[in-house]
């Protein structure tokens, strides 16, 4: 099948399913108007339903109230003619909106009835007497509909009993029957206000057919009248109007008109449009590209048209095909402006290659074109294998589809070994199997990597003397300041007597000279201890680390200052070394003992908290000093002290060991502080085991 004959099928097709889609859309409007129809209907014949039983309601509420009155019983038991014309009279009739009523005495005898004139009630019951203990039995009241005399009367019922008898369990002292005429005017007024025509009949079945019209928007259903016996007495017909469907209705009636008619004309001129403007146009290219024959484009190449266009690209076609066939699949791979070198080999051989490589060999084009891979390698490589032989296992991996990449030391053409990063892939075109190779250049990336191995192994070379250093200067330096403290000693001892005035004074200060410069290489040795001891992390218990300070490095201090350590809630397992952990607790619980007002009992609280990837909080709290500010980064700098030294001891290293040893953790050390107001010290440092498996067990327990 041509493509004109196609595509006029696809446009029937299409113009079909959208015609059809319309009308399912119509088809589904009219259903949900047809289910508004219906549920109007059902609420109008609720609506009819309430409305006649709320009319009934005060019928209903007057002949119980009013048979339920010691008076109305004296009434029926002395037949008191004068009481009844008294209190049941028209005017009372009026009020209580029905239009004649009954009263019967307990031997079922009538005692009195009345009536509107105008309805024409009879003194006679129209019911039986033999039928009112039926009607009432087991009941307190009664309600039901008879149709007499071309008239419909709604009744309601009641025995009567005296008011002393609230339960109504002594025997009834007579009946009491009021009803309600449904004339004209009481039809007229349920007409208005359920807005629909009401018209009443005896009960037939046939009444019963349903005369609703959803086309025309009439609304008609039949409520049914029961009599006493649960008979229906009469049928009741309702009939109204639903202007908005039916007018719904006529405007989609006429849609669908207007919409068949512009679908038709709609694919007429469709259908002429690709007869002419595309199935002549493709007809003519079509036996042109059949005959080789560009002379049948003439007329067409003319036109300013996509067609046009497309029979001047197949002129063009014609003269170029001869040299497209030869080269297009031989240069679609070359990317002349990458960065890398990209050759196209076949076997062994390169073919072509871009102008990176020429650049990378340091070589013309026909010096590459035709050689081997290995000719531009040395004998053998680095791992010793032949380069040759090497070479062509990777080239025969690649033809069988496994694409390699691997490190390669090449030779520029000049025979200047350099390495490189290789890859290879093959690939078909023309019915031919071609490798594409893309070689990589390391050379730079080398050198970088030997400048940062030698930079490296001179950094190791440098700690490794300044440990000794360090390790040398402390102990070349400890050993005089032993013989200052100690012959200082001496000399105060055996000249106790005999200095006097600032002698005495200034031997003293070489002494505690002597001992502060000690205790600064202690630190001096105990940071750098820190800096050049290897890191081991262990899963630590920091309740254990805590508890042992207490117990030993800490209880003399603790015990001098009465402090109070508490830790609210237990700490959590680290990932750290055990004994610099030690030694960062120490420094922090000891400073925040030590830095308190005089006379002040040390508070120390010790808490923690989760913190990001993967790591804890630990915070250490007391009720010391407090620091300012500004000093809240200075202080873990070496050597710097905020307070004087006779005020507060220590040699301004502390802090800067902790420092230290919070950043081998991997963590962050910092305060939080106010003069006056306590200190916070806190760092972060990985969590341990058992405080992932918490984690884990709170997520699964949520």
């Amino acid at each position: 099948m041509k493509i004109g004959q196609k595509l006029i099928i696809v446009i029937l097709g299409l113009m079909a399913l959208f015609i059809s889609v319309v009308l399912l859309q119509k088809k589904m409007e009219t259903d949900r108007l047809n289910a508004i129809f219906r549920e109007r209907k059902h609420i109008n014949a609720i609506n009819f339903n309430r409305i006649t039983e709320m009319m009934n309601k005060k019928l209903d509420s007057y002949v119980i109230e009013t048979t339920f009155w010691d008076e109305l019983v004296t009434a029926v038991e002395k037949n008191d003619s004068t009481w009844f014309n008294e209190s049941i009279e028209p005017s009372v009739i009026t009020v209580n909106q029905f239009d004649g009523a009954w009263v019967f005495n307990d031997k079922k005898e009538m005692v009195y009835s009345v009536g509107t004139d105008d309805e024409g009630f009879s003194a006679i019951f129209p019911i039986s007497i033999e039928h009112f203990d039926e009607i009432l039995d087991g009941k307190v009241s009664c309600h039901f509909f008879l149709y007499t005399k071309n008239r419909l009367l709604e009744i309601n019922g009641a025995k009567i009993y005296p008011g002393n008898d609230p339960e109504r369990k002594t025997p009834s002292r007579g009946y009491l029957f009021a009803a309600k005429s449904w004339n004209n005017s009481h039809i007229e007024k349920i007409s208005a206000i359920t807005s629909s025509q009401i018209c009443v009949h005896p009960y037939k079945r046939e009444f019963l057919a349903d005369q609703s019209n959803f086309k025309e928007g009439k609304i008609f259903f039949s409520h049914i009248f029961y009599g006493w016996n649960g008979k229906p007495a009469a049928i009741g017909h309702s009939t109204s109007e639903f202007t908005q469907i039916k007018v719904l209705n006529d405007n989609s009636k006429n849609d669908i008109y207007l919409f068949l008619y512009f679908a038709i004309t709609l694919i007429a001129i469709i259908l002429y449009c690709i007869i002419k403007l595309i199935n002549l146009p493709l007809k003519t290219l079509s036996d042109s590209l059949k005959n080789n024959d560009v002379n049948l484009l003439k007329s067409l190449q003319k036109e300013k048209s996509e067609f046009g266009d497309v029979a001047r690209l197949i002129i063009k076609f014609f003269e170029q095909r001869n040299v497209l066939n030869e080269k297009e699949e031989k240069y679609r791979m070359i990317f002349n402006t990458a960065n890398d070198s990209i050759l196209v080999m076949q076997k062994d051989k390169f073919l072509d290659c871009n102008e990176k490589t020429l650049e990378i060999y340091g070589c013309t084009r026909e010096q590459i074109l035709n050689s081997k891979p290995y000719e531009f390698s040395p004998v053998a490589q680095p791992d010793g294998s032949d380069s040759m032989h090497k070479a062509m296992e990777k080239i025969t991996a690649a033809l069988d589809g496994k694409g390699q990449r691997f490190e390669w030391l090449h030779c520029r053409y000049d025979k200047t070994p350099f390495d490189a990063e290789v890859s290879l892939n093959a690939f078909k075109a023309g019915g031919e199997q071609y490798i594409l190779a893309i070689v990589r250049d390391m050379t730079e990336r080398k050198k970088a990597e030997e400048e940062m191995k030698r930079l490296n192994f001179n950094l190791e070379e440098a700690n490794h003397e300044l440990r000794n250093f360090v390790y040398i200067a402390s102990h070349d330096l400890r050993e005089p300041l032993r013989k200052i403290i100690a012959f200082g000693g001496i000399l105060q001892k055996s000249l106790a007597n005999n200095l006097v005035g600032e002698d005495a004074e200034n031997l003293q200060f070489v002494i505690q000279g002597a001992m502060r410069m000690n205790k600064m290489i202690e630190g001096l040795l105990a940071y750098s201890r820190v800096s050049t001891k290897p890191h081991v992390a262990q899963n630590v218990n920091l309740n254990v680390i805590v508890q042992q300070l207490q117990q030993f490095e800490l209880s003399i201090a603790l015990e001098e200052k009465k402090a109070v350590v508490s830790i609210p809630k237990k700490l959590p397992n680290v990932e750290v070394d055990p004994t610099q952990l030690s030694q960062l607790m120490q420094n922090l619980i000891a400073n925040a003992i030590k830095y308190q007002e005089k006379n002040t009992t040390p508070q120390l609280t010790i808490t923690s908290r989760p913190a990001a990837n993967g790591m804890v909080q630990i915070r250490i709290t007391d009720n010391g000093i407090g620091i300012k500010p500004e000093f809240h980064q200075s202080i873990f700098v070496m050597f710097k002290r905020v307070h004087a030294a006779g005020k507060y001891e220590g040699n301004g290293i502390g802090l800067a060991v902790c420092k230290k040893i919070v950043e081998r953790f991997g963590g962050k050390i910092g305060v939080e502080s106010e003069p006056g107001k306590g200190s916070t010290f806190w760092f972060t440092v990985p969590e341990g085991v058992n405080t992932k498996a918490q984690k884990a067990e709170a997520v699964l327990g949520r």
